[in-house]
């Protein structure tokens, strides 16, 4: 029986928008052997795509982010290496644990699900990392990786009006989960951000 290993990712990006907007970071997070492994990747964005890109929405992105153009464009890691590298990257992690990979299998689960799948599946090499992504063809899928839906369910407020429950911030669901110890977070900075969310996963699946 392989080793199932729930690693939390999450992206930072120059805008809403997959088609428009490149991702400029993107982090994970996981426990292997009672461990937590992290990491992110800052990356170079394509400046074709950067010049394409309503000035507006990307200068209101990056302030979102505090980055500057001047600092994401000095990025080291070129837009086209990113996701292999994240891989390496994990995969090393695991293999330092002790772990052959060959008797382990991962999945990525993300606090916003939706956005991080949609940015990932735009990247070079994609192909890499869909296979490890849940895929949301059916609900339960959709409920198992989207960790802020089930954060919303357990904590956020039930609105008769819209027969959902209303979207709980990661920070707050991060509180109400209990923060780690010894930890001091960075807000949006996608290394912190998915070990928020890895915390909020272990909460609301007892560990699993």
């Amino acid at each position: 029986i392989k080793m199932v290993i729930n690693i939390i990712i999450d992206t930072e990006t120059t805008s809403l928008d997959e088609k428009m907007g490149q991702v400029i970071s993107i982090g994970w997070a996981f426990k292997i052997n009672k461990v937590l492994k992290s990491g992110n990747i800052l990356i170079r964005p394509n400046m074709d795509r950067i010049n394409q890109q309503d000035k507006y929405e990307l200068n209101e992105a990056l302030a979102v982010n505090k980055m500057t153009l001047e600092e994401i464009m000095a990025h080291p890691v070129e837009y086209q290496n990113a996701l292999p590298l994240m891989l390496e990257r994990i995969k090393n992690d695991i293999k330092d644990a002790g772990h052959h990979l060959v008797n382990c299998s991962w999945r990525f689960l993300a606090y916003n699900y939706e956005f991080d799948m949609k940015f990932i599946s735009c990247m070079p090499h994609s192909h890499l990392v869909i296979p490890h992504m849940p895929r949301y063809v059916s609900n339960n899928d959709f409920h198992t990786c989207c960790i802020m839906l089930r954060a919303s369910e357990r904590w956020g407020e039930y609105s008769e009006y819209w027969g959902n429950h209303r979207w709980v911030r990661l920070v707050d669901a991060y509180s109400f989960a209990g923060e780690y110890s010894g930890i001091e977070i960075i807000p949006h900075n996608s290394e912190y951000d998915s070990i928020m969310a890895l915390r909020v996963h272990e909460v609301l699946t007892d560990g699993e």
